[in-house]
Protein backbone atom coordinates (compact mmCIF):
# COMPACT_ATOMS: atom_id res chain seq x y z
CA UNK A 1 0.00 0.00 0.00
CA UNK A 2 3.04 2.04 0.54
CA UNK A 3 4.25 2.08 -3.09
CA UNK A 4 0.94 2.96 -4.34
CA UNK A 5 0.58 5.55 -1.79
CA UNK A 6 4.26 7.25 -3.00
CA UNK A 7 3.43 6.76 -6.32
CA UNK A 8 0.02 8.12 -6.35
CA UNK A 9 0.99 11.29 -4.55
CA UNK A 10 4.10 11.73 -7.23
CA UNK A 11 1.54 11.25 -10.14
CA UNK A 12 -0.83 13.56 -8.80
CA UNK A 13 1.95 16.42 -7.64
CA UNK A 14 3.23 16.22 -10.99
CA UNK A 15 0.10 17.04 -12.89
CA UNK A 16 -0.64 19.81 -10.66
CA UNK A 17 3.02 21.21 -11.29
CA UNK A 18 2.83 20.73 -14.57
CA UNK A 19 -0.72 22.41 -15.14
CA UNK A 20 0.79 24.99 -12.99
CA UNK A 21 3.33 25.49 -14.99
CA UNK A 22 5.80 26.11 -11.81
CA UNK A 23 9.37 27.05 -12.51
CA UNK A 24 11.63 26.57 -9.48
CA UNK A 25 15.22 26.02 -10.94
CA UNK A 26 16.60 25.19 -7.30
CA UNK A 27 13.54 22.52 -6.73
CA UNK A 28 14.27 20.78 -10.00
CA UNK A 29 18.17 20.64 -9.16
CA UNK A 30 17.19 18.82 -5.68
CA UNK A 31 14.98 16.21 -6.65
CA UNK A 32 17.04 15.32 -10.03
CA UNK A 33 20.45 14.69 -7.57
CA UNK A 34 17.43 12.84 -5.24
CA UNK A 35 16.66 10.71 -9.16
CA UNK A 36 20.19 10.20 -9.76
CA UNK A 37 21.04 8.89 -6.08
CA UNK A 38 18.25 6.94 -6.41
CA UNK A 39 19.03 5.72 -9.58
CA UNK A 40 22.44 4.62 -8.03
CA UNK A 41 20.61 2.67 -4.86
CA UNK A 42 18.58 0.80 -7.65
CA UNK A 43 21.49 -0.21 -10.09
CA UNK A 44 23.33 -1.43 -6.96
CA UNK A 45 20.75 -3.48 -5.88
CA UNK A 46 19.93 -5.25 -8.93
CA UNK A 47 23.41 -6.10 -8.80
CA UNK A 48 23.26 -6.82 -5.04
CA UNK A 49 19.85 -9.38 -6.33
CA UNK A 50 21.87 -11.17 -8.76
CA UNK A 51 23.99 -12.22 -6.32
CA UNK A 52 21.32 -13.23 -3.47
CA UNK A 53 21.81 -10.12 -1.37
CA UNK A 54 20.60 -7.29 -0.65
CA UNK A 55 20.23 -3.82 1.51
CA UNK A 56 19.55 -4.41 4.83
CA UNK A 57 15.83 -4.83 5.53
CA UNK A 58 12.40 -6.32 3.60
CA UNK A 59 11.69 -4.59 0.54
CA UNK A 60 14.48 -1.81 0.98
CA UNK A 61 15.48 -2.88 -2.78
CA UNK A 62 12.06 -1.71 -3.97
CA UNK A 63 11.82 0.89 -1.53
CA UNK A 64 14.52 2.46 -3.80
CA UNK A 65 13.13 2.02 -6.96
CA UNK A 66 9.71 3.31 -6.15
CA UNK A 67 11.51 6.65 -4.81
CA UNK A 68 13.08 6.65 -8.07
CA UNK A 69 10.47 5.89 -10.22
CA UNK A 70 8.44 8.67 -7.65
CA UNK A 71 11.54 11.03 -8.33
CA UNK A 72 10.73 10.93 -12.36
CA UNK A 73 7.67 12.04 -12.14
CA UNK A 74 8.43 14.64 -10.09
CA UNK A 75 10.95 16.02 -12.64
CA UNK A 76 8.23 15.63 -15.35
CA UNK A 77 6.09 18.10 -13.26
CA UNK A 78 9.19 20.58 -12.99
CA UNK A 79 11.19 20.30 -16.03
CA UNK A 80 10.47 23.82 -18.07
CA UNK A 81 13.81 23.15 -20.75
CA UNK A 82 13.95 22.39 -24.32
CA UNK A 83 15.66 18.84 -24.84
CA UNK A 84 13.40 16.62 -26.24
CA UNK A 85 15.91 13.83 -25.48
CA UNK A 86 15.14 14.59 -21.40
CA UNK A 87 11.44 15.80 -21.64
CA UNK A 88 10.88 11.91 -23.35
CA UNK A 89 12.63 10.36 -20.51
CA UNK A 90 10.96 12.46 -17.93
CA UNK A 91 7.38 11.55 -19.38
CA UNK A 92 8.49 7.94 -19.16
CA UNK A 93 7.46 7.71 -15.55
CA UNK A 94 4.75 9.89 -16.23
CA UNK A 95 3.24 7.10 -18.53
CA UNK A 96 4.45 4.13 -16.68
CA UNK A 97 1.27 3.88 -15.05
CA UNK A 98 -1.34 3.73 -18.37
CA UNK A 99 1.07 1.39 -19.67
CA UNK A 100 0.35 -0.80 -17.30
CA UNK A 101 -2.88 -0.67 -18.05
CA UNK A 102 -2.39 -1.14 -21.76
CA UNK A 103 -0.35 -4.21 -20.92
CA UNK A 104 -3.71 -5.94 -18.99
CA UNK A 105 -5.35 -5.25 -21.98
CA UNK A 106 -3.25 -7.10 -24.27
CA UNK A 107 -3.40 -11.40 -23.93
CA UNK A 108 -0.09 -11.74 -24.68
CA UNK A 109 1.19 -9.30 -22.34
CA UNK A 110 -0.99 -9.63 -19.47
CA UNK A 111 0.99 -12.58 -17.31
CA UNK A 112 3.90 -10.17 -17.85
CA UNK A 113 1.95 -7.02 -17.03
CA UNK A 114 0.51 -8.79 -14.06
CA UNK A 115 3.56 -9.95 -12.09
CA UNK A 116 5.46 -7.06 -13.15
CA UNK A 117 2.49 -4.69 -11.87
CA UNK A 118 2.16 -6.82 -8.57
CA UNK A 119 5.80 -6.97 -7.84
CA UNK A 120 6.15 -3.07 -7.89
CA UNK A 121 2.98 -2.19 -6.54
CA UNK A 122 2.12 -4.61 -3.65
CA UNK A 123 4.30 -4.34 -0.58
CA UNK A 124 4.24 -7.73 1.10
CA UNK A 125 4.53 -8.73 4.21
CA UNK A 126 7.37 -10.24 6.32
CA UNK A 127 8.74 -10.98 9.91
CA UNK A 128 11.91 -12.10 11.19
CA UNK A 129 12.90 -14.48 14.25
CA UNK A 130 16.32 -13.96 15.46
CA UNK A 131 18.68 -17.40 15.76
CA UNK A 132 21.54 -15.10 16.81
CA UNK A 133 23.90 -11.72 16.13
CA UNK A 134 24.60 -12.73 12.88
CA UNK A 135 21.33 -15.09 11.44
CA UNK A 136 18.11 -14.95 10.90
CA UNK A 137 14.67 -16.79 9.45
CA UNK A 138 12.52 -14.67 7.70
CA UNK A 139 9.05 -15.40 6.06
CA UNK A 140 7.62 -13.38 3.55
CA UNK A 141 4.38 -12.93 1.26
CA UNK A 142 3.68 -10.75 -1.48
CA UNK A 143 -0.39 -9.74 -0.61
CA UNK A 144 -2.88 -11.70 1.17
CA UNK A 145 -3.92 -13.91 -2.05
CA UNK A 146 0.13 -14.95 -2.47
CA UNK A 147 -0.36 -18.38 -0.45
CA UNK A 148 2.70 -20.04 1.52
CA UNK A 149 5.35 -17.76 2.37
CA UNK A 150 8.51 -17.96 1.47
CA UNK A 151 10.98 -19.39 4.39
CA UNK A 152 14.24 -17.42 3.90
CA UNK A 153 17.52 -17.27 5.65
CA UNK A 154 18.95 -13.93 6.05
CA UNK A 155 22.51 -13.57 7.03
CA UNK A 156 23.98 -10.17 7.56
CA UNK A 157 27.11 -8.86 5.84
CA UNK A 158 29.22 -5.60 6.58
CA UNK A 159 27.50 -2.18 7.60
CA UNK A 160 23.91 -2.45 5.02
CA UNK A 161 24.02 -5.90 3.38
CA UNK A 162 23.00 -9.09 3.96
CA UNK A 163 22.76 -12.53 2.55
CA UNK A 164 19.60 -13.90 1.17
CA UNK A 165 18.73 -17.37 1.02
CA UNK A 166 15.50 -18.21 0.13
CA UNK A 167 13.32 -21.81 0.29
CA UNK A 168 15.28 -23.47 2.68
CA UNK A 169 12.19 -25.31 3.47
CA UNK A 170 9.51 -26.53 1.26
CA UNK A 171 5.82 -24.93 1.03
CA UNK A 172 3.95 -25.60 4.40
CA UNK A 173 1.44 -22.98 5.21
CA UNK A 174 1.38 -19.99 7.48
CA UNK A 175 3.01 -20.14 10.49
CA UNK A 176 0.80 -20.27 13.46
CA UNK A 177 3.24 -20.50 15.70
CA UNK A 178 7.15 -20.56 15.25
CA UNK A 179 10.55 -20.96 17.00
CA UNK A 180 14.29 -21.21 15.95
CA UNK A 181 16.60 -22.90 18.24
CA UNK A 182 20.41 -22.61 17.46
CA UNK A 183 22.14 -26.00 17.63
CA UNK A 184 26.22 -25.30 18.25
CA UNK A 185 27.32 -23.09 15.25
CA UNK A 186 26.28 -24.40 11.85
CA UNK A 187 22.95 -25.19 12.25
CA UNK A 188 19.28 -24.36 13.87
CA UNK A 189 16.29 -26.22 15.04
CA UNK A 190 13.08 -25.09 13.17
CA UNK A 191 9.64 -25.57 14.45
CA UNK A 192 6.48 -24.32 13.04
CA UNK A 193 2.62 -25.03 13.67
CA UNK A 194 1.00 -23.86 10.60
CA UNK A 195 -2.24 -22.22 10.52
CA UNK A 196 -4.07 -24.64 8.29
CA UNK A 197 -7.20 -26.52 8.89
CA UNK A 198 -5.62 -29.47 10.32
CA UNK A 199 -2.58 -27.42 12.19
CA UNK A 200 0.12 -29.59 10.91
CA UNK A 201 3.95 -29.36 12.23
CA UNK A 202 7.06 -28.86 10.56
CA UNK A 203 10.20 -29.77 12.68
CA UNK A 204 13.91 -29.93 10.85
CA UNK A 205 17.24 -28.92 11.58
CA UNK A 206 18.45 -26.77 9.02
CA UNK A 207 22.38 -25.78 8.08
CA UNK A 208 23.98 -22.32 8.61
CA UNK A 209 26.03 -22.91 5.92
CA UNK A 210 24.24 -21.98 2.67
Amino acid sequence: MTSIIILTISFLTALILKLTKTNNEKLYKFIRNCHLLFLGLTISAIVLLLNSYSFRGFLTDKFFVILFIATGMLLFGLYRHKSKLTRGYYTFYVVLPFSLLIGLLVPRLQFITAVAGIGMLIDGESSRYQIDNTYSLQTSRVGVLSGSPTYSLIEKKFLLFEKVTDDIVPKIGLPKSLQVTKIGNDSFRLDVLTSEIYNERFDTTISLKK
